[in-house]
């Protein structure tokens, strides 16, 4: 899979197109940073001093809002690639009414990482207490060394659940694009079908993702404005990415 190639035909196609989606972006990143904000402020101040109620809803505001955002942007840069005329602003409004869709998806996507983390926690205390018990039961040296080959055994075993914990959320990243390619799906099948379309890729999108390192650190040091290049920068070259695979494995979704 070549990435650059991906990446190049992401900048040929928005060069001169900026302005498309420079106000959705804004928005976008105005509205992700006050949720971000008064969660802060919220936790600076009130602390655990406020009710349960409350405190659900404000540690919650931003993914409640946030995703809808984040869908509607993913949305009208999909759109722009399937129609000949230019996306307006109106277009990235109309796609806010694909909230609960984007909620779903977004929690959906969530559930499942949580499962696959917590199965892995599980698994290593698991056997972290079975090594303990073994190294407690097993007399003197013998028991020693007995435990240092399980330790090494369960480092090779941590490796791989790290590897695992890595891949997944990747294996599961091209739903949102899926869904918002094809809202018809719904959210269980655009997952699924990001796994499918994933399934030998996984280690391209790392380094897809870690070909953009540099592109987030500039966005961090210019407190965000750098987003109104950049997100529209690795939204299309991720849908080029998804497309590319999609076309290789001659998977199409609904085109």
């Amino acid at each position: 899979m070549n990435i650059a190639h991906e990446k190049q035909k992401a900048r040929e196609f928005l060069r001169g197109r900026y302005k498309e989606t420079a106000l959705a972006v804004v928005v976008y990143i105005l509205v992700k940073g006050v949720c971000t904000a008064l969660h802060g402020i919220y936790v600076y101040t009130c602390g655990d001093d406020a009710s349960e109620i409350l405190n659900f809803f404000v540690k919650s505001l931003p993914n409640l809002i946030i995703p809808i955002f984040h869908f509607a942007l993913v949305k009208a840069i999909i759109d722009m690639t399937r129609s000949s005329e230019p996306v307006s602003f109106k277009t990235y409004k109309a796609n806010l009414n694909y909230g609960k869709l984007a909620l779903g998806n977004y929690w959906w996507n969530t559930l499942w990482v949580l499962i696959w983390f917590l199965s892995i926690g599980a698994s290593c205390l698991i056997i972290s207490k079975i090594i303990k018990y073994i190294i407690d039961v097993v007399p003197g040296q013998a028991g020693a060394v007995f435990g240092i080959i399980l330790m090494l055994l369960i480092i090779s075993f941590g490796i791989f659940l790290i590897i695992i914990l890595i891949s997944k959320p990747l294996s599961y990243c091209f739903d949102i694009l899926i869904l918002a390619e094809n809202p018809e799906n719904g959210v269980i099948k655009s997952l699924k079908d990001s796994v499918k379309l994933t399934e030998d890729d996984v280690y391209n999108l790392f380094l897809f993702n870690l070909s953009f390192i540099g592109w987030n650190i500039l966005e961090f040091v210019t407190l965000g404005i750098a987003c109104i290049w950049v997100r529209p920068y690795y939204i299309l070259s991720k849908y080029n990415f998804y497309r590319s695979i999609a076309e290789k494995k001659l998977y199409y979704l609904h085109n």
